[in-house]
């Protein structure tokens, strides 16, 4: 039951954004969960390599 509790979340966060590229894939094609992040990160992504890292906002 510990470890149930412990990857609850986690997994959830998972299928919400497993759901979330399933909808705009469905509604905008391959790329359509790209371009619909890219509104939200796209302006603080520089270059081709992925080193970086997003802080989330405090709640």
């Amino acid at each position: 039951m510990q470890l149930y509790q412990y990857y609850q979340f986690p997994v959830m966060c998972l299928l919400r954004i497993k759901n979330s590229i399933d909808l705009w894939e469905k509604k905008a094609g391959a790329d359509g969960y790209f371009e619909f992040i890219e509104g939200y990160m796209g302006g603080q992504i520089h270059g081709t390599e992925m080193k970086y890292s997003m802080m989330s906002p405090s709640i």
